[in-house]
């Protein structure tokens, strides 16, 4: 895995999503790597000995010769054209926070996977100290972006709407989602750690301090302790608070293992 060194300086998220792609426990399966881009990440993966089924709303954008393959048609604001429980791996970099209907398209994530399968999903990471703090002062996440109905369109083709970061989630949301999709939340990884950041680690404390205390309510109401244990490992750890994409693995669960309360929580 990335060392410390490599957080602090690699600026390319490829490279840490190919480190854990490319560790040797892993099953080299079938991974469907939607959106692809221009088949950077399916290149990688392919060398790595995946079987890679690119997809993306502008196939045509897919620049690399990957054996013959092409990149599928796929548009992830609609059900995917691929059968149920075919895939391994679902790859999905950088595309969640360009999606208004983020819950059928972690949906749709599910459906393709096999039980057991993993999500691997990365997206902008709003819980980090920078965006928080950027947050606070400017209501977007960074201190040089900004969101608007005009410059966050990104791409337009005839019936094809490509929307910038118009939809950006946080860990807390995007947990919600998959958990109600069957899908595990197993941990987070790393990306590149931001100055920023760093500089900001004195807040922590504070920032353990309230959100135990925003719990509490929650606390009283939910019976399985476990979901904040894991809340609170993934969002103390250090990639969280440090890394500048958020980079989230997830398990498809096997049928019936998700479960509700017997009694919904009163509001």
């Amino acid at each position: 895995m990335p060392s410390f060194w490599a957080h602090l300086t690699t600026k390319d998220l490829e490279y840490f999503k190919r480190a854990w792609f490319e560790r040797p426990e892993l099953l080299r399966g079938k991974i469907l790597d939607i959106p692809t881009g221009n088949g950077r990440d399916a290149v990688a993966l392919h060398e790595l000995g995946y079987q890679v089924v690119p997809a993306d709303l502008f196939p045509e954008r897919f620049t690399h010769d990957l054996d013959g393959v092409q990149s599928t048609f796929a548009d992830m604001a609609r059900p995917l054209p691929f059968e149920g429980d075919s895939f391994d791996y679902v790859l999905s970099s950088e595309g969640i926070e360009h999606l208004a209907d983020q819950f059928a398209f972690l949906g749709e994530c599910a459906r393709v996977l096999r039980p057991g399968g993993k999500l691997v999903l990365t997206t902008p990471n709003l819980l980090s100290l920078r965006a928080r703090m950027a947050f606070m002062l400017t209501g977007n996440r960074a201190f040089r972006s900004f969101v608007d109905e005009v410059t966050s369109v990104w791409g337009y083709d005839s019936d094809r709407l490509y929307h910038g970061h118009a939809f950006l989630i946080n860990y807390l949301q995007l947990r919600y989602m998959l958990w109600h999709n069957d899908l595990r939340v197993l941990g987070v990884q790393g990306t590149r750690y931001g100055t920023t950041s760093l500089l900001l680690t004195p807040l922590v404390p504070a920032i353990w301090w309230f959100t135990q205390k925003a719990m509490r309510k929650a606390r009283k109401k939910n019976p399985d302790p476990t979901t904040y244990r894991e809340i609170n490992r993934d969002l103390f750890s250090r990639h969280m608070l440090l890394s500048s994409n958020l980079f989230v693995i997830a398990e498809k669960m096997k049928p019936g293992e998700r479960k509700l309360p017997k009694t919904l929580v009163p509001g």
